[in-house]
């Protein structure tokens, strides 16, 4: 049992597995610092634990991500950890450099003693670190056609895999990615959300909101992910409104045709904000999207958090062929997918999904059962395995 410092690149406010990760560590008796950002926009977070957020100058480029984890490693250096829980190839070379240069000054102490006393000092035991990979990080689709900077990133990551005595991810699909790429098993924890009591899911009232809404919610609405076709799609919709929760860089552009097309009425955009409040809308919804666009194998395998909160609040999904949503969705019967992102096609699947419900109630009663059967009571037990195991 010992300190952990968990690292992030994020500033902690709406990541929940996270959040679940540390509550695993104290629940196995060790103590956790966790290292994140403040940006100007960032909510107040509240945790029983220890959290240290930085303030940096800059907030993207190759520089920031060498300036962050500078200051992880001076964060790590100054609270001296007994294992580090690195949350994405972005933090890990904080770990990586923290393990090495407080290998070489026990060597160097363990050769000064043997030059003393003539004994052999023995080897010393390096800090263990757990990798836990939430995406394919270098399928991203921001690194498409940068060569040299994927070619950096798979290198870390390599390193980082090597260096870990425990790697975690979030589908099976990049599980068996990763294992494939770098010979080493990964142990798959699925983002499956602990359950909210419904006291505490009440929501901002919005007078859009009056009448049935779809909801697109997430951290990264980013571009390839069909939030702009998914807007451009709302005009020919008029059985439902969309209402759009979270951050991310395709919201400028959504909103500029929100505003190009009329569509102020038909579509309401909303901050992120913390888990339960979120909820409150999701569970008020009629319809939820994963939609994101298959264009690299990041958001092919990808299974985010919003398709496990639309199955807890009971809400039928509408998704893109992304292989791990969809066995997710077919497995249970709970919603149909979409085989274009032609606004046309998918104000199609939106007015199909609704109009019919027989099926509609169908895949109601399925996703109780979805419900029952997918809960992080059962799949914190992987990860609470892993960690005992590294730490």
């Amino acid at each position: 049992m010992g300190r952990i410092a968990v690292l992030v690149i994020n500033d902690l406010v709406t990541d929940n597995r996270v959040a679940k990760t540390c509550d695993e560590l104290r629940a196995n008796g060790h103590e956790v610092t966790l290292f994140g950002r403040l940006l100007p926009g960032s909510l107040p977070i509240e945790r029983t634990y220890d959290v240290r957020r930085f303030k940096l100058p800059i907030n993207r480029g190759p520089l920031f991500y060498l300036v962050y984890n500078l200051r992880l490693f001076f964060g790590l250096w100054t609270l001296k950890p007994d294992g580090i829980y690195v949350n994405d190839v972005d933090t890990g070379l904080a770990a990586l450099l923290y393990r090495s240069i407080l290998a070489i000054r026990r060597n160097a102490r363990g050769a000064a003693k043997h030059w003393v006393s003539r004994k052999t000092s023995g080897a010393f035991e390096k800090i263990p670190i757990v990798y836990d990979a939430h995406e394919l990080f270098t399928e991203v689709p921001e690194l498409s056609g940068r060569a040299a900077v994927r070619w950096v990133w798979s290198f870390l990551e390599r390193r980082l895999v090597r260096a870990s005595s425990a790697r975690i991810t979030v589908s099976n699909a990049i599980a068996v990615e990763l294992e494939a790429r770098y010979t080493a098993p990964f142990n798959v924890v699925r983002n499956i959300p602990p359950p909210i009591p419904d006291e505490v899911c009440s929501p901002l009232p919005s007078a859009l909101l009056h009448g049935p809404y779809a909801i697109l919610q997430g951290a990264g609405i980013n571009v390839d992910r069909g939030g702009e076709e998914l807007v451009l799609a709302m005009q020919y919709v008029d059985e439902l409104k969309l209402l759009v929760v979270g951050d991310g860089d395709a919201l400028p552009a959504m909103k500029q045709m929100v505003a190009a097309k009329g569509l102020e009425q038909k579509v309401v955009f909303l901050p992120r904000m913390p888990k339960a409040e979120l909820m409150g809308y999701t569970r008020r919804a009629v319809l939820g999207f994963a939609i994101d666009k298959v264009t690299n194998l990041n958001y092919r395998y990808a299974l985010p958090n919003k398709l496990f909160d639309f199955i807890q609040a009971g809400v039928p999904v509408i998704h893109a062929d992304g292989e791990e949503i969809a066995a997710v969705v077919n497995q249970f019967g709970i919603g149909l997918p979409i085989e274009s992102h032609q606004p046309e096609h998918i104000a199609k699947a939106i007015s199909d999904a609704w109009s019919d419900q027989t099926r509609y109630a169908q895949w109601k009663e399925n996703l109780k059962k979805a419900a029952e059967s997918l809960t992080w009571s059962r799949e914190k037990i992987i990860l609470e395995k892993a960690i005992r195991d590294a730490f």
